[in-house]
């Protein structure tokens, strides 16, 4: 229970992230596909930071495998999420069935 709360902590900051630093892009006068790709990059390291240090703080993984397979992970679902057509490989489990692809070969969450 205690893991899935600091999951759930670091997720709604990093997604807090994102919205923030691309709201505040776009108010500036950026394009919203550049603003939107850096706001993600941003909250991918937030992200990344977050986990690595608080919600699997115990895993003996260095940080530089936990990065790798972070971004892969991260990687595979923006792809999906953008259309490039990841789901239809895979029939309508489209993010879960990737998800589930990552972690059986150790890149899910277990594994940073």
């Amino acid at each position: 229970m205690k893991a899935a709360f600091r999951f759930s902590i670091v997720g709604l900051v990093a997604t807090g992230t994102h919205l923030i630093v691309g709201s505040a892009l776009m108010a500036g006068g950026m394009r919203p596909l550049l603003a939107n790709t850096i706001a993600f990059l941003t909250a991918f390291f937030v992200s990344f930071a977050g986990h690595y240090g608080y919600s699997f703080n115990g895993t003996e993984v260095s940080i530089r495998t936990s990065l790798i397979r972070f971004a892969v992970v991260a990687l595979v679902g923006r792809l999906d999420r953008r259309g490039a057509g990841l789901s239809s490989a895979w029939g309508a489990g489209g993010v879960g069935v990737l998800a589930g692809r990552a972690a059986s070969i150790g890149l899910g969450p277990s594994g940073i």
